[in-house]
């Protein structure tokens, strides 16, 4: 249809799935396209990617790619934590060392980390209820349960680590 073509103009990451008649919403056609607002590459999707193009069978439903997001996603969270933890230690030494000359810049890179690493962990805390909730449905495969179970270890793992390092 005219309006698609006009839509591909768009974004180069948009998809078209496709025009079906529907009858019963008043007789209109109906396309399915998909329009993502970022055109840039996010690991998350793209290792999930590598996982699915690899080993097809293990990805039998959406809800095991949905899983398989949700586990890399918290992985890379875990590392960003820990990387930057392990960098506002560096600077906070840096700090200790040269007491005498409290560069200004410096507190405020820590304290920038600082707040990064807050919103990284009430992402990760977001993503627990998500994990939590999708366990209590009925409609999700009870197959993936001990896959979820093992996620929300890691982010409660992920919390121990942080209350270590604090």
């Amino acid at each position: 249809p005219p309006l698609v073509s006009a839509y591909m103009n768009l974004s180069s990451s948009m998809r078209y799935f496709g025009t079906a008649y529907n009858h019963a919403f008043g007789e209109t056609d109906e396309t399915g396209i998909l329009v993502s607002i970022r055109d840039t590459e996010l690991d998350t999707f793209n290792e999930t990617f590598k996982k699915l193009f690899v080993n097809t069978r293990n990805f039998p439903t959406g809800y095991h790619v949905l899983v398989a997001v949700m586990e890399t996603r918290v992985e890379k969270d875990a590392d960003l934590i820990e990387d930057t933890t392990d960098f506002i230690t560096e600077l906070s030494q840096k700090i200790t060392a040269e007491s005498e000359h409290m560069d200004e810049d410096l507190l405020v890179q820590i304290k920038d980390l600082q707040e990064k690493v807050t919103v990284l962990r009430q992402n990760l805390m977001d993503k627990q209820r998500v994990i939590s909730n999708l366990l209590k449905c009925d409609f999700f495969p009870e197959e993936l349960y001990p896959r979820l179970t093992m996620i929300i270890k890691d982010i409660k793992g992920i919390e121990n680590y942080e209350a270590i390092k604090d």
